[in-house]
């Protein structure tokens, strides 16, 4: 017998232990700060290291995208397997800094979870950095947060 949870059933609304999960409101998302649901642990990789090294670790690590940070720790951009897969052939010793999305896609601490949807809605991507006052990435929120957030999985 195949058993497949049932959507928007009790199964659905049932959190660890049968408890009901909290029901999320677009008030709620507009309140709730970001840092609240992001991922604090963010693996970047410097401007100037080598493709080889950053495309080994995403590897590694299992990540479709990479903040990038300059030589002074702030955001320059996003390195992601598009922009691997579009630049190929990579010439070897080729930087970071060659392939990688120059973009000014951040979030700042402040930021809530609607704005987050918001940006990643409109702008077509699946993850933003987090950055502090000064510009350091301080994590990062995923669709799949926010999906989580929305289902009270978070």
């Amino acid at each position: 017998m195949d058993m497949q949870p049932e959507l928007g059933g009790e199964l659905g609304r049932a959190g660890a232990g049968g408890l009901p999960r909290p029901r999320r409101t677009v008030d709620d998302a507009a309140h709730t700060p970001v840092v609240q649901l992001m991922s604090r642990e963010v693996v970047t990789v410097r401007e100037d290291q080598r493709v080889e090294e950053a495309q080994r670790l995403m590897l590694d690590k299992e990540l479709s995208r990479v903040p990038v940070v300059n030589e002074e720790g702030t955001l320059a951009g996003m390195l992601s397997r598009t922009d691997l897969l579009r630049h190929q052939p990579i010439k070897k010793g080729a930087r970071v800094s060659q392939v990688m999305m120059r973009s000014t896609l951040r979030l700042r601490e402040s930021a809530t979870v609607a704005q987050a949807a918001e940006l990643m809605a409109l702008q077509h991507v699946h993850g933003i950095p987090v950055v502090s006052p000064e510009g350091r990435v301080v994590g990062m929120v995923s669709a799949l947060d926010v999906m989580g957030w929305v289902a009270g999985l978070i």
